[in-house]
């Protein structure tokens, strides 16, 4: 259901389409989420948020910018919600509450693939140092969701916050426009307040050369990781790779990484092979004289 405000007689009002929903206790309208006209004046912070995995903040120089953004792309089972979970287990560590929003594992679902790693999400919870909110995709109304997210971050003061994964939200959203101003206000939302965001966004392609996101809301991101599969050997391993971090240096180098008991170990970089982001991988001399061949 939705309604549009048509005319209010001297005074302004907001346009366009609002979801609202009837319940047991009437009428509950969710304002279309936008980007304000004029931009919030807010204090950006010199300092770093650990993400928990040792050797990624390395790599970021200590961390995500604070009050920053990431996307992290990867294909299926490289290890994102993974990622997530080390960035909002480790900001309650730390004293910052924070928010995860799923849609495709439960909560029941979410703690138990914490636990098999050593995180206790329900005792979080309880302590009000993490609030988990679950929309399925198949029912999802992105204002809705807007809505609960920011009641879920005003009662526990979030500093952190975990969305998995936006391909989800790009799905519940027809008109790819809205999909992209809409990541672009949430965004923004979170950055005005503070909070430190981490989106995940899920690959279709395994191997190659893949895309970031399906419709370029990538250069939303301040800061771009890409978790990969790898063929070596005959086998295949992951790699990981900080594309980007806006206003700051990083580390360059592909590195691999591992999925352990206790989360995510990431390793040396790969020495002497070209070609790891096409996920085949070949010496460097080879690399380079298929190059020159076919320049020539």
């Amino acid at each position: 259901r939705y309604l549009r405000i048509r005319k209010m007689r001297g005074g302004s009002y907001f346009t366009g389409l609002h979801a609202f929903a009837i319940g047991s206790d009437g009428i509950t309208v969710y304002p279309r989420t936008k980007t304000p006209p004029t931009q919030a004046k807010y204090d950006i912070v010199n300092q770093r948020v650990q993400t928990g995995v040792k050797g990624l903040d390395e790599m970021l120089q200590g961390g995500f910018p604070k009050g920053s953004a990431t996307l992290a792309a990867g294909g299926a089972g490289t290890g994102k919600t993974l990622l997530g979970l080390h960035f909002i287990c480790k900001g309650v560590a730390e004293g910052e509450p924070g928010v995860i929003v799923t849609f495709q594992e439960t909560p029941s679902q979410l703690c138990a693939v914490a636990r098999g790693f050593g995180w206790d999400l329900e005792a979080m919870e309880e302590q009000g140092m993490c609030r988990l909110l679950y929309a399925s995709p198949v029912e999802l109304n992105l204002d809705e969701l807007t809505t609960h997210v920011q009641k879920a971050v005003e009662e526990t003061g979030a500093q952190r916050i975990m969305i998995d994964s936006i391909v989800d939200l790009e799905t519940a959203t027809p008109n790819k426009v809205r999909y992209k101003d809409y990541i672009y206000s949430l965004v923004n939302s979170f950055k005005s307040r503070g909070i430190t965001s981490l989106l995940t966004n899920e690959i279709v392609e395994l191997f190659g050369s893949p895309k970031l996101t399906s419709y370029g809301v990538s250069f939303i991101a301040d800061n771009v990781i890409v978790l990969r599969y790898v063929e070596m050997d005959s086998a295949i391993t992951r790699a990981i790779a900080v594309l980007k971090q806006r206003g700051s240096d990083h580390d360059k180098s592909l590195k691999e990484f591992r999925i352990t008991s206790g989360g995510i170990e990431v390793l040396e970089k790969f020495e002497g092979t070209s070609g790891i982001m096409q996920g085949t991988p070949l010496p460097a001399g080879e690399r380079l004289a298929q190059v020159f061949g076919k320049l020539r």
